[in-house]
């Protein structure tokens, strides 16, 4: 049986919105040249496979941002109560040395407050002045997450299709195509708004200790006065996450993207070289924490997201008459390609059907593996009515 719908793109995104048209009742498969699941090496244009999983948009631009994010957060809520596809939630710390705490968290997040009683919380040698926040906040671990996503993806009735797409093939593909290349998306479709890549390096303490406060898993983001580049810990099931960084330049689909040097001091690990602070201001704030990172279990992940327009209409969720025909875009999510997911393929959906008409919703999926019910009932409760 031919697809009703072909998805261009296996990354977070396109994953997600898959199996949300497959529960729908769309005949779908993905075609795509990487997936996450079986890819070896890390390509940095593939981020999805290995990211740092941090439920809180960042560095995006999207004018419905708000209802996006709060319709994934739905959706990962449910995944986190199910305690499926390495969705975890914990305490996470903000700890700023300027007392200006993140502007994006205590919009997002329920719960977010000043901390109180800070002295447990660790402290850059020589800060002064430290003021703590704290909330509630969800984590998505990336490597289970992905290869759980495409799982549910098969098991739910979607096919995957492994091939590289050139512009001339979009033709060929059956069914409405939904264009989620992230990066390669210039290169398929042509879009006058400006694309960056945006580059971020990430160390992977493995086999290290979870972080704990009183007993309990803590995650934190740790600002420096004056640069206010600080850094990051998330703990992962295969170690500790530690980062980062934020570089973007202009993105032309003919060239790699060229990115100035770090300007700042930094270290080599396995031969790449990352900023100095993420590896020695994490190590001894973890060491406050009575976790000890070792230099040899260290190891680095540098990622490409894709950044459209942040000054201007920045992701691109509509519905477009292409020279191949009609095409439901989904990309340039930045550094929130995660964290409106969900939202995004919820968008796409509804977007689906008013392109190709509504489907009979099918029957709930009892038969098929425990979290596909109450994904199929959450889904189908945000498109649908």
């Amino acid at each position: 049986m031919q697809p009703d719908i072909t998805v261009l793109g296996a990354g977070v995104n396109g994953t997600s919105t898959a199996l949300a048209l497959t529960l729908l009742g769309y005949n779908t498969q993905i075609v795509a040249d990487q997936f996450a699941y079986e890819e070896q090496h890390r390509d940095p244009r593939f981020s999805s496979a290995y990211g740092a999983g941090a439920i809180l948009p960042y560095s995006v631009g999207m004018d419905s941002l708000d209802e996006t994010f709060e319709e994934s957060q739905t959706v990962f809520r449910l995944l986190e109560e199910l305690s499926v596809l390495g969705v975890r939630k914990n305490d996470h710390y903000w700890i700023d040395e300027e007392g200006r705490g993140p502007s994006n968290a205590p919009k997002y997040l329920d719960g977010f407050r000043k901390v109180e009683s800070p002295n447990a919380l660790p402290r850059r040698t020589g800060s002064e002045h430290v003021t703590d926040f704290t909330a509630e906040m969800l984590f998505a671990d990336m490597p289970t997450y992905m290869e759980g996503l495409y799982r549910l993806y098969q098991a739910a009735g979607g096919s995957i299709r492994k091939r590289t797409v050139t512009r001339t093939d979009l033709t060929e593909m059956p069914g409405l195509l939904i264009n989620c290349t992230g990066l390669r998306s210039p290169e398929l479709f042509e879009d006058s708004a400006p694309y960056h890549a945006a580059r971020g390096h990430l160390v992977t303490a493995q086999r290290a200790p979870i972080p704990k406060l009183d007993g309990t898993m803590i995650s934190y983001s740790y600002s420096v006065a004056g640069d206010r580049k600080g850094v990051y810990c998330f703990p992962r099931m295969d170690g500790i996450v530690m980062g980062g960084t934020h570089q973007s330049v202009p993105y032309r689909p003919d060239e790699k993207p060229c990115f100035p040097p770090l300007n700042e001091p930094t270290t080599k690990i396995g031969g790449t070289e990352v900023p100095k602070r993420i590896v020695e201001l994490n190590a001894e704030l973890l060491a406050q924490l009575g976790v000890d990172v070792e230099r040899s279990d260290l190891e680095v992940s540098i990622g490409y997201r894709p950044l459209r327009d942040p000054e201007g209409d920045g992701v691109r969720v509509e519905l477009a008459e292409e020279s191949c025909g009609p095409v439901v875009h989904n990309y340039g999510h930045g550094g929130a390609g995660i964290s409106v997911s969900w939202g995004c393929a919820i968008s796409v959906a509804r977007l689906v059907r008013e392109a190709i008409g509504d489907r009979e919703v099918p029957p709930a999926p009892v038969s098929r593996p425990a979290p596909l019910l109450p994904l199929y009932r959450t889904l189908t409760k945000h498109i649908c009515e």
